[in-house]
């Protein structure tokens, strides 16, 4: 509601229409070459297009055009919208290879690339004619007309290899870097791995006599992984062109970090997954620790320079705790079954550092 002036909710639904159309495609073409045996090839491309519009005419003579219309030109139409077309391109070779079948290593590499495109439109005009003439060609002044755009593009190479001896014993590492382009030069790229273990103890013969007990694994994991969510184009210094006494100027619109980089998170886990009486009772413990630092903030600075904040990394925090998850099937037949689920979590975030 426009006006603090009450009227009717009929009415504004019949004569303040609001329209708003989403329309998205998605799609995913790949192909797959097996030159040699236990090689595999693959490249796809992903492609996602959406589109949004929207509508909101105050029609003529309307009550809340009698409101907050203009007398001298009645009725006020606003069309909005907005496009994003995202593709993602990936390339990977996959080779599997098998020792005396207790020996199983998989080797993964592969490269991808995503690019996105994004533009806005936004008009807004009043005086119109008629209740139904709703298009802003049919106004007599307009009001508002802009339209922007940008894009961002995401380069990657990675590895990942994996091994496992007789299901028992597991171990994996992996390692990709990541190039952005919202990060100056110089800092765009970041580097990340993980390397991670596994122990199913189920499998031992020292276990061999438990029947009870249909797994019982133990796993650790340490790795890096990063963050770059932020508006386009934050490291960069900008100029606005606009009005100015009926010119054209230009004026500074945004503060310049080339220092600016990529949110780096490191993640220590440890757990232990179990299944119990075929499988009836399952659950699992985790213990982790996560840091994060270079926290990516919109910071702010003093008026005085010409800007009110400044994207840069800062500071850094901990997050640790605890996760208990328990299944238990109570009842399970043909016909029914009857399972009692729970999970508890300590959690603990701290602050380490502001710079």
């Amino acid at each position: 509601n426009y006006t603090t002036q009450g009227f009717s909710v009929l009415e504004a639904i019949k004569n303040n229409p609001e329209i708003k159309h989403t329309v998205n495609s998605l799609g995913n073409v790949y192909a797959i070459l097996k030159p040699i045996k236990n090689l595999q090839l693959k490249s796809s491309i992903g492609l996602n297009f959406t589109t949004y519009n929207r509508e909101s005419f105050i029609k003529p003579g309307s009550i809340l055009d009698q409101y907050v219309g203009d007398p001298a030109a009645q009725g006020d139409k606003t069309d909005n919208g907005r496009n994003t077309f995202n593709y993602v391109w990936s390339n990977t070779a996959q080779y599997d290879w098998a020792i005396n079948k207790d020996h199983s290593i998989n080797f993964l590499a592969g490269q991808e690339f995503t690019k996105e495109r994004f533009n806005t439109y936004f008009l807004e005009s009043k005086g119109y004619p008629f209740f139904d003439l709703s298009t802003q060609d049919n106004s007599s002044t307009p009001l508002k007309a802009s339209t922007s755009k940008e894009d961002w593009t995401l380069a990657s190479i990675f590895f990942r290899t994996a091994y496992n001896y007789k299901q028992k014993y597991f171990i994996d590492g992996s390692f990709r870097r990541d190039g952005s382009s919202r990060f100056g030069p110089g800092q765009r790229n970041g580097n990340f791995y993980s390397v991670g273990a596994a122990w199913d103890l189920s499998k031992e013969s020292f276990l061999a006599n438990a029947a009870f007990i249909n797994q019982l694994k133990l796993r650790a994991s340490i790795g890096t992984s990063g963050n770059f969510q932020l508006p386009n184009y934050p490291w960069q210094g900008f100029y606005k062109y606009g009005p100015y006494n009926n010119q054209l100027a230009s004026y500074p619109n945004q503060y310049v970090n080339n220092q600016l980089t990529w949110e780096k998170q490191t993640a220590l886990t440890a757990g232990l997954d179990f299944a119990l009486f075929n499988t009836a009772l399952t659950g699992s413990f985790d213990i982790y620790s996560q840091k994060r630092d270079g926290l990516l903030q919109n910071v702010p600075i003093s008026p005085t320079v010409g800007f009110s904040s400044i994207a840069k990394n800062l500071g850094a925090l901990t997050n640790k705790g605890i996760e208990i998850a328990l299944s238990y099937d109570a009842i399970r037949t043909t016909e029914y079954k009857l399972n009692f689920f729970g999970n508890v979590s300590f959690n603990r975030n701290r602050v380490t550092k502001i710079t």
